[in-house]
C-alpha cells in the first residue's frame, strides 16, 4: 500500500511542474527565485536517509538543481548521504525529486538496533534476532519533497523517501523534515 502511494504521488508532482513550465501565462506571477541569491545552505534534518537526526549541506549548482551531502546518526548506527535534487519551479516554494546514495554503518549494538529500528532489519544490517549481518549497508534513496526558501535565506523542507537496499534488494518508505540557513 505504501509503495502504491509513493508511485501515485510522483505523477501529481510531474503534472504540476509541467503545467507551470509549459503554460503560456504563468500560473504564479512571482518570478523571484532565492536559490539564485543563496547558493549554499547548512542545517539539521530529522529522518531522511540520514537516520534519525543529522546535519547536511546543500549547494545550488543551478536554480533548479542542487547537490546535498550529510552525516547523521540513527538508533545505534551512523549514516552518510549524498543526493541530487531537481526543483520543478524557480520559486520560493517548489516541489522536488531527489536521487541519492546513503551508507548506514553499525555502531556496536546490533541487538538494540534490531529491537528499536525495523528499517535496519529490512535493509539487512541486522536480522530479527539481533545478529549483525554486515558492518554497513549501501542504500539508494528516491525522494519526493517540498522545499521553501525565504528571501532571507531560511529554508524548511519535508520529503518522502523510498529507500532501496542494494544488499537485500528490498525497499522501505521513510520520510523527513529539515531546516536550513542559506548564505
Amino acid at each position: 500500500m505504501r509503495q502504491l502511494l509513493f508511485f501515485a504521488i510522483i505523477p501529481i508532482f510531474i503534472f504540476a511542474a509541467s503545467m507551470s513550465a509549459f503554460s503560456e501565462e504563468p500560473i504564479i506571477k512571482e518570478t523571484y527565485n532565492p536559490r539564485r541569491d543563496f547558493p549554499v545552505g547548512v542545517g539539521t534534518v530529522l529522518g531522511t536517509p540520514l537516520g534519525v537526526m543529522g546535519i547536511q549541506a546543500e549547494c545550488h549548482v543551478h536554480p533548479r538543481l542542487s547537490a546535498v551531502i550529510g552525516v547523521g546518526s540513527g538508533v545505534f548506527f551512523n549514516s552518510f548521504h549524498l543526493q541530487a535534487r531537481y526543483f520543478f519551479l524557480e520559486r520560493t516554494l517548489s516541489p522536488y525529486l531527489g536521487l541519492g546514495y546513503a551508507r548506514w554503518t553499525d555502531n556496536g549494538s546490533p541487538e538494540k538496533l534490531a529491537r528499536y529500528f525495523s528499517q535496519a532489519r529490512t535493509f539487512g544490517l541486522v536480522d530479527s534476532a539481533g545478529n549483525k549481518l554486515r558492518n554497513a549497508v549501501d542504500l539508494i534513496p528516491l525522494a519526493v519533497g517540498l522545499h521553501f526558501l525565504s528571501d532571507k535565506g531560511l529554508a524548511l523542507f519535508g520529503e518522502f523517501n523510498y529507500i532501496f537496499s542494494t544488499q537485500r534488494l528490498t525497499a522501505a518508505p521513510y520520510g523527513g523534515l529539515g531546516g536550513q540557513w542559506y548564505f
